[in-house]
This record gives structure tokens, sequence and C-alpha cells, in this order.
């Protein structure tokens, strides 16, 4: 009995103890401040995927801050109920990052996106 690439982990995901699809990257450090912090609801839709792009592209002419840790996490208590989070692009060392976040079928999207980064000098 092997593993298919669908039944592997991909790299960034973990996966806690109520066993819900969280998503980290990255290290926190002492310099770092929380860049953006957001809280992703969509209600479920019958026998559908719920889906959500959550994007941070600070405006120009601002002080520019990289990305050092990006934490999404999943607000389901069951595991039966959680989503899944990725990276699509960007992300730690940029400036940017876009996020995908997408539910399980017939269920609520919930997460909890913080974005950490220090400032570039």
């Amino acid at each position: 009995m092997g593993f298919k690439d669908q039944d592997l982990a991909a790299p960034g995901w973990w996966w806690d103890d109520e066993g819900s699809h969280n998503l980290t990257q990255g290290q926190k450090i002492y310099q770092d401040i929380l860049l953006s912090s957001q809280y992703i609801y969509k209600s479920y839709r019958f026998l559908r995927i719920v889906e959500a792009t959550v994007y941070h592209h600070p405006p120009q002419g601002r002080d520019q801050y990289y990305i050092n840790y990006i934490q999404a996490t999943d607000q389901h208590s069951d595991f039966s109920e959680a989503g899944y989070a990725r990276i699509v692009k960007d992300g730690v060392g940029h400036t940017n990052v876009t996020l995908h976040l997408q539910s399980k079928r017939n269920q609520d999207l919930k997460f909890l996106v913080q974005i950490w980064g220090h400032r570039s000098f």
C-alpha cells in the first residue's frame, strides 16, 4: 500500500491537534510587526465548495515591509469541517502575497489570516 501525490501534505502545511488544515510559512522574529490580520468568513452553499482569494498588496509610496511569516488558521474546531489554504503568488521574502482559501463541500469558510513582517531598509 503506497501513497498517492494527493495523499501527501504539501510543504507549508501542518495539522494541529484537532486536525484542522492550517497554513504556516516563515518564521516570526522580534523585529516583526503585524502587517495584516483578516477574518475571512463565507457561508456555506448547498453541495458546493466555497472559495476566497486574499490579497496583501501594500500601496505604492508607503514604507515597504518584507513578509517574514504567514499564518492562515482554520477556525473550525471539527476536522470534518476544516478547509484548505495555499499561497498562490509571492509570500515570505516579498512585499506582497496572494492566498487562496477553500472550504470543504457543504461547509462554511472560516479563516483567520495573519501576515507578519519587518520594514525594508
